[in-house]
């Protein structure tokens, strides 16, 4: 039961340093900093492959004194379905603190992502109205003589460019 509380307290570390990497994520999508942005998703990256390394851990240290009690070790079993399985109240205790506040700050890590991904959404859609704006045609910028009398001047086709060259 040892390695377990041990491997939660490491998953509530490495959790705490994704969303420190989160918020600075946020600052850096506000800035529009991409070099900075780009370097916060590497390190973030690191720490995901932390954080699968250690469910697997916390997975295989779960079966593992499921079948040392002699009981059938499910796949993927929650730690509130552990919780009445341990025998030491101490123990039973620290794990369920340990969990409620993995699942604390897995919340507030969740609620910092959204918002970040709604930054993005938002960034995306400023560039993409921009990229709009840049590859409309553009208008004509010459001046061009209202219609006189009636006269259609539509059908002559114009052959003044932007510069005229006639003098």
């Amino acid at each position: 039961m040892r390695m377990l509380i041990a491997t939660l307290e490491e998953m509530i570390q490495v959790h705490e340093m994704m969303l420190d990497i989160a918020q600075k994520k946020q600052e850096v999508l506000v800035k529009g900093d991409v070099q900075q942005l780009l370097a916060l998703l590497q390190e973030e990256g690191k720490w995901l492959k932390q954080m699968s390394k250690l469910e697997h851990e916390r997975q295989f240290q779960v079966e593992d004194y499921l079948r040392r009690l002699g009981l059938k070790a499910e796949e993927d079993i929650t730690l509130s379905r552990l919780l009445p399985l341990i025998p030491d109240k101490e123990e039973r205790n620290q794990v369920e603190a340990l969990a409620t506040q993995l699942v604390e700050i897995i919340g507030r890590l969740q609620r910092q992502n959204e918002l970040n991904m709604r930054l993005t959404q938002d960034a995306l859609k400023v560039v993409n109205h921009s990229l709009e704006v840049l590859t409309q045609s553009e208008p004509e910028l010459t001046y061009q003589k209202p219609e006189q009398n009636g006269k259609n001047h539509s059908s002559e086709p114009s052959r003044r460019s932007f510069f005229d060259t006639k003098a």
